[in-house]
């Protein structure tokens, strides 16, 4: 027989023999575990020292469980500075944004974005750019990936959906 196999074979009986007698007390152990000493009514009086009274089925206390466990004090009211803008979720706003396309100010030369909205109301394709007026609402930004619309009190975010293909070239 060839070296390795045969050091494999003594490292393995080696290992049983070590391991057996610890596996005869774990199994020994756990089919006859050492005995607890019997509890009298003198030690379990010493163990629990409650009135009895306190132990006695039916003398469950119902109102400790009215107490309110957390209360969170009241916010305080902002003041009308602090109070951000109404926004107008995207369902009640008519409003489509199609597209965002950006191209060069002919004066400045910096790029400047233009949104194409549609209005299904009029049936109308509108481009504005920031500044402008479409469907009641004026055009405060154009940024993008969106446009933020403002009519008074309320704003109404129109924002690009993401339809690049997962895996594909974008």
């Amino acid at each position: 027989m060839s070296e390795p196999i045969s050091r494999f074979r003594l490292r393995s009986r080696l290992t049983w023999v070590a391991a057996a007698p610890v596996l005869a007390l774990a199994v020994w152990y756990a089919l006859d575990p050492p005995a607890t000493p019997a509890l009298t009514a003198q030690t379990r009086a010493e163990l629990d020292p409650a009135p009895p009274e306190a132990s006695t089925p039916g003398s469950l206390d119902v109102a400790a469980f009215d107490a309110p466990v957390w209360v969170a004090p009241p916010r305080p009211e902002p003041s009308v500075a602090e109070r951000a803008p109404e926004v107008v979720p995207a369902q009640q706003i008519r409003l489509q944004l199609i597209g965002i396309v950006s191209e060069p100010d002919p004066t400045t030369g910096k790029p400047v974005h233009l949104a194409a909205v549609f209005d299904p109301d009029s049936f109308e394709m509108y481009v504005v750019k920031s500044g402008d007026k479409v469907g009641g609402f004026s055009v405060e930004a154009v940024k993008a990936n969106g446009v933020r619309l403002v009519d008074g009190p309320r704003e109404a975010r129109l924002e690009l959906e993401d339809w690049r293909i997962p895996g594909g070239a974008s």
